[in-house]
């Protein structure tokens, strides 16, 4: 039968769902079509899921063509830098990519500077560079997977570039630091939109609005 694989998401860049012809034995190619993916496997246990997950989309019988980079605290270690030009890039050419996660050099002094703007960790070069504001996230029940809570069917549609993600932090003096909380009705409006949009696509009845009053 025809069966629609699930789309894959991270850090608000979508790889589109394809149709594959299952089969009982391996899926079969449909065309020699390839699809291109910037691979970037961070740190810590990013290589351990992204190469899990590299493995179950080959698996779905469409061509990906994976070009790997290096990038995160432990390409620091080795460059001095946790994410470069040479990252932007490629996320240029290619415009898709599959990242794991990233560790802030730990004792280390954070900012990242590229193409004239200061950045606090690697993830916000990505975000804001190129305004990945919208961090997309699906989370539904499996047939045959048992988990603590059964049926669920959710979509979670989280704002990425602003309130504390801003990143912009100053010494006020040698005991004190401000951190900038930014929320703009621009940047309201356009994740609101995205998330009805997105709901409106699926069918769903009702969009909930969440904030973290805490913060």
């Amino acid at each position: 039968p025809w069966r629609r694989t699930p789309p894959l998401i991270q850090g608000g860049v979508m790889i589109r769902s394809a149709r594959v012809l299952a089969t009982r034995n391996h899926p079969r190619h449909l065309s020699t079509k390839s699809y291109r993916v910037l691979q970037m496997n961070g740190d810590g246990v990013g290589a351990e899921i992204v190469g899990a997950a590299e493995r179950v989309l080959e698996a779905t019988g469409v061509n990906f063509e994976w070009t790997k980079m290096e990038m995160g605290y432990e390409n620091y270690e080795k460059t001095g830098e946790v994410i470069g030009e040479q990252h932007l890039q490629a996320f240029e050419d290619i415009k898709v990519l599959f990242k794991g996660p990233l560790t802030i050099p730990p004792g280390k002094n954070p900012y990242t500077e590229l193409r004239g703007r200061k950045f606090t960790s690697g993830n916000q070069v990505i975000r804001k560079v190129f305004e990945l504001y919208a961090n997309v996230r699906p989370a539904k029940s499996l047939p045959g997977i048992v988990s603590r809570f059964q049926n669920v069917d959710v979509l979670v549609v989280r704002e990425n570039t602003e309130d504390v993600y801003t990143g912009e932090e100053k010494w006020v003096d040698k005991d004190t630091v401000e951190g900038t909380k930014r929320i703009t009705r621009k940047a309201s409006t356009r994740i609101a939109k995205t998330a009805f949009e997105l709901a409106s696509k699926a069918g769903r009845k009702r969009v909930t609005a969440v904030h973290k009053a805490n913060v």
